[in-house]
């Protein structure tokens, strides 16, 4: 939508000017999908992940299973 348009612009616009923009970043990247950027963000991907077909597994490893798996593996436990 506009409003998500016009907010990206201005963030990149902001960290261009601070030297930190990202490698093809750009004020037309958007870098999330409206709609999955409110609270129940992971539930709502989490959903749409299943209506394309994705498994639980493959679902739980993309949001969070492999960075707990990762934490475990260097810190133990």
């Amino acid at each position: 939508d506009a409003k998500m348009k016009k907010y990206m612009a201005e963030m990149h616009n902001d960290r261009t000017a601070r030297g930190i923009a990202a490698p093809g970043e750009g004020p037309d990247v958007v870098t999330w999908v409206s709609g999955v950027d409110g609270p129940m963000r992971f539930n709502t991907l989490a959903g749409l992940l299943a209506r394309e077909g994705w498994t639980s597994t493959r679902i739980e490893k993309v949001l969070g299973a492999n960075v707990l798996r990762l934490y475990g593996d260097v810190w133990g436990g």
